[in-house]
C-alpha cells in the first residue's frame, strides 16, 4: 500500500503505531453536513420542540447517532439518571434522535428507571442541524468512533459536549471545540 487515508490525527497515530510509516498517512476529513446558524430565534426553537414532541422549556441534552451496541446507548438511562441526581433548577431533557437495533430496548430502559418524562427518542431527524444548535449539550457515550460527525456539528454550532475519550474527541478540544472527554466506560464522570 502506498498511501493510507485516515479521518483525523488520533487515527493517524493509531496507525503509525502499529508501524505505518508518517509518510503513508493523510487526514482526509469525512464530510459532514453542519449546522447553518449558531442560534434559533425562540419561535424556531419552539417549532422544532413542537415537531418533535419535546419541551421547549427545559434544558435539552442531545444524543444524536446510530441505536447500535458501539455507540453504547443502553448507557444513556444511567447517564440521564445520574443528570438529574444533581439537582438542578433547571430539570434537563434528554432527546434522542437516532434509529437502529436498539432503539426498543432503550425504551424499555427508560420506562423501567421511571424516566420517560424525562427523554424522548424522536427517531431519525434528517436535518439535525436545529437540534444541534439549541441542545445545552451534546452527549456521545461511544465505545469507538474515527472523528464523531455529531462532534464536529456540535463544535460548529458552538454546543458543548461530553464524550468518551475515543478517537477525534480530543483532537476536537484540541481544534477550539467546548467540552470533556472522560474515560470510556465512566457514565459518573460524563
Amino acid at each position: 500500500t502506498t498511501t493510507y487515508a485516515v479521518v483525523g490525527r488520533d487515527l493517524a497515530v493509531r496507525y503509525h503505531s502499529i508501524g505505518i510509516p508518517l509518510s503513508k498517512l493523510n487526514i482526509v476529513r469525512s464530510g459532514v453536513g453542519l449546522p447553518s446558524m449558531k442560534t434559533l430565534t425562540a419561535a424556531a426553537r419552539r417549532s422544532v420542540c413542537d415537531d418533535l414532541g419535546i419541551p421547549s422549556d427545559r434544558p435539552l441534552v442531545l444524543y444524536l447517532g446510530s441505536l447500535e451496541p458501539r455507540k453504547n446507548v443502553l448507557s444513556l438511562p444511567a447517564f440521564l439518571a445520574r443528570l438529574l441526581a444533581l439537582e438542578s433548577a433547571d430539570r434537563p431533557f434528554l432527546v434522542i434522535a437516532g434509529e437502529g437495533p436498539l432503539s426498543g430496548k432503550l425504551e424499555q430502559r427508560l420506562s423501567a428507571m421511571d424516566l420517560s418524562s424525562d427523554a424522548a427518542l424522536v427517531g431519525f431527524v434528517p436535518d439535525p442541524g436545529p437540534l444541534v444548535v439549541m441542545a445545552n449539550a451534546i452527549v456521545l457515550l461511544s465505545n469507538a468512533e474515527g472523528v464523531s460527525q455529531v462532534l464536529v456539528q456540535a463544535a460548529a454550532a458552538g454546543t458543548p459536549f461530553v464524550a468518551y475519550d475515543v478517537d477525534g474527541a480530543q483532537e476536537l478540544l484540541d481544534e477550539g471545540a467546548v467540552g470533556s472527554v472522560v474515560p470510556i466506560g465512566n457514565v459518573g464522570a460524563a
